[in-house]
């Protein structure tokens, strides 16, 4: 059935692979030739290579290349290319590479209508690591994800990645399809002999590799361990840092760069080691661990890996460790160290989960993508390598828009620290207006480290608050009715309204279970606020029945949430979006005809934030402007420091500009909507 395909892979190194990509293609074409397909190449020509050959069954073409911090990356025109499909008959056409050369594939591809695949292997970060590409790291994020949209099909190494781009992307299909561990000479290594301790590391020296963390904890574990030593493979950008760290911490003697190794040459390294320790934040899927597992090694990785729990049997063949606490990573390597009964059963346990990942099977999954590809029919529904999307496809609001429609999308950046996920894709309902979330991503742990939780009391929150209490005055509000606020640190603001001689105030400061939600109330209250916490809610109906519940009749409904209506996704607008902690934002409309379902009539709806006073750097404005000198995020804003100044000294005229006249025009993107209960909504 796949005998008739031409299988065109693209990627910018190969043969002599000096990249895990180029190796992980070497093996691929090769195994894919070995079947009977017909296999091309078309790859960068450095010096000395010729244009075209043809070796075991691959035909490859070499494609004219620059270095770029010492990586080729292939210039090829899309004629050119469109040439080659055409000349040798190509279908499909797989891209292994981010790059130039994969532009120029996808316009020759999508002129020729060719079925395109990519296997992800890479992400942003690998393409941001020179200092002058750093700052455009959110702008080539974007782009990443409208490049998938233009793709038919996604291969990604782990199972963590595959679901992570088919939360984030509309268009492709997705599918996980591991890279395959294969050594020349086949067998794995046996049990060392040396009697000195080896920590190895294999892999880039690039930030995202983290090996300050094996340094710091290396240097805890030497003190007690006077034979132990530290081996590290590799090159990159980072090497002077690390072997400076290694000098400051006193352990320079007894850490070993070894720079290049070839990829035949590592089962000796991972042979004569230890314990394999990968301290990465970042990994699509961390083989270098898998290589160290075939060769019966115990393996450490941290929890800044969403594939690690993939990868690693937590206590059975090896540990993952925090990322942020080399104490920790310290004590497990004493804990192999001192038994090494323990690290020959991990090993033992890891090859076996190690053999999973061979060229046959992969080579297996391949060739059913390829033939279901370019099939004249679709793909079966029960297609093994498939990934299935979880996401928000429905509008929560009018259950009429569909995420799988051709809607208004974009990807956004994270606005708070250390989320799971860094960049969110956002849609707008068509039907609606409102936005929602893709991904559905848990909010549950985003809750507890929101940066308004660290929120504390101090002038200026003390006017913002002092300044929403009045305007609850202005409509109508006695100083004896009975408040309930709904929000996260509603605490502050019953502070500040006791202050003010408001009596009584509730408060639920958190977001209640179902059960509590549909519970009758305690007592009826006569305001209902509830504060930037409706589009926090993973479904905003049964907060709104709370709130019903909890009113007594002709009570107010105060709802502060931003109005989809107003907010465009443009990157200018992110912070208006406060991702990851924003689900569901609904515009005016739809908010007003589902509140009015609920049992209310409107009384008002205000475009402004309760941030909004004319008082000098007290309003929304100003205060939006803070994360500029932090880091980016939100956390920045509430936790300024007097020293974040030094960073940004060039934007102090226009801090200074908002702060002194930023409140004078209201923000436009958030509402403050008034409602008055008129009778209980039918269940």
């Amino acid at each position: 059935m796949t005998n008739a395909l031409t299988i065109a892979l693209i990627t910018d190194d190969y043969a002599p692979a000096v990249t895990g990509v180029g190796v992980h293609v070497q093996k691929t074409a090769g195994e894919l030739a070995r079947r009977g397909l017909r296999v091309v190449v078309v790859t960068s020509r450095r010096r000395g290579q010729p244009a075209f050959e043809e070796k075991d069954g691959v035909r490859v073409h070499r494609v004219r290349c620059v270095s770029v911090q010492g990586f080729a990356q292939a210039l090829p025109l899309p004629g050119e290319l469109k040439t080659l499909f055409r000349d040798e008959g190509v279908r499909p056409v797989h891209f292994h590479y981010l790059g130039l050369m994969m532009l120029a594939g996808l316009r020759a591809a999508r002129a020729l209508g060719l079925t395109t695949l990519y296997t992800a292997h890479m992400t942003v970060d690998l393409l941001v690591q020179p200092l002058f590409m750093r700052p455009f790291r959110g702008l080539l994020t974007r782009l990443y994800f409208a490049l998938l949209e233009r793709l038919d099909q996604v291969l990604c190494p782990s199972a963590a990645q595959a679901e992570r781009v088919s939360q984030f992307t509309i268009r492709p299909r997705v599918h996980r399809v591991p890279n395959p561990i294969e050594f020349a000479g086949g067998a794995a290594p046996g049990p060392r002999i040396d009697d000195r301790f080896t920590v190895l590391y294999v892999g880039r020296l690039g930030p995202e590799k983290n090996l300050g963390l094996l340094l710091r904890a290396f240097q805890i574990f030497a003190q007690k361990h006077p034979r132990a030593e530290v081996r590290i493979a590799g090159e990159g950008v980072m090497e002077s840092e690390w072997r400076a760290l290694a000098k400051s911490l006193g352990i320079a003697e007894r850490v070993h760069f070894l720079g290049r190794v070839p990829h035949d040459d590592l089962p000796r390294l991972y042979a004569a080691c230890d314990v394999f320790f990968l301290p990465s934040v970042k990994e699509v899927l961390a083989l270098v661990a898998l290589e160290a597992m075939r060769c019966a090694r115990p393996v450490l990785v941290t929890d800044r890996i969403a594939c690690g729990p993939e990868l690693v049997e937590e206590g059975e063949s090896g540990w993952i460790v925090s990322a942020d606490r080399p104490e920790e990573a310290a004590e497990r390597l004493a804990r192999l160290a001192a038994d090494p009964a323990l690290a020959l059963r991990m090993g033992e346990r890891g090859l076996a989960r190690s053999r999973g990942y061979t060229l046959a099977a992969v080579g297996d999954q391949l060739e059913k993508i390829y033939a279901n590809a370019v099939a004249p029919t679709p793909p079966p529904a029960d297609l093994e390598t498939e990934v299935r999307a979880r996401r928000r496809g429905v509008c929560v609001f009018c259950g009429v828009g569909r995420l799988d429609e051709e809607v208004e999308s974009r990807v956004f950046p994270a606005e708070v620290r250390h989320p799971t996920e860094e960049f969110f894709r956002l849609w707008r309902c068509r039907e609606c207006l409102s936005l929602h979330a893709a991904a559905e991503v848990p909010t549950a742990e985003f809750e507890k480290r929101s940066p308004f939780l660290r929120r504390r009391l101090n002038f200026f929150n003390r006017r913002m608050f002092a300044g929403f209490h009045g305007f609850l005055g202005r409509l109508g509000v006695r100083r004896e009715d009975a408040l309930l606020i709904y929000g996260l640190r509603a605490d502050l603001f019953k502070t500040v309204f006791e202050q003010r001689g408001q009596f009584p105030v509730d408060i639920v400061d958190l977001p209640m279970p179902g059960g509590l939600l549909a519970s009758p109330p305690a007592k009826l209250h006569d305001v209902v606020v509830v504060m930037e916490y409706l589009e926090c809610a993973e479904d905003p109906r049964p907060v709104l029945t709370f709130a019903a519940r909890q009113l007594k009749p002709g009570g107010l409904l105060v709802i502060h949430t931003p109005d989809a209506e107003k907010i465009k996704l443009v990157p200018q607008e992110s912070h208006r979006l406060y991702q990851p902690h924003r689900i569901h934002i609904a515009g005016a409309g739809i908010l007003q005809r589902i509140v009015e379902k609920h049992g209310f009539r409107l009384r008002t709806i205000q475009h402004r934030n309760y941030m909004d006073t004319r008082w000098p750097f007290v309003n929304y404005r100003a205060f939006h402007e803070l994360p500029r000198w932090g880091d980016g995020t939100l956390n920045a804003a509430i936790e300024f420091r007097w020293t974040h100044l030094r960073r940004a000294w060039w934007r102090l005229p226009w801090l200074v500009f908002l702060g002194l006249f930023g409140g004078w025009r209201g923000d436009r993107s958030n509402l403050i909507a008034v409602f008055e209960k008129t009778h209980d909504a039918a269940d």
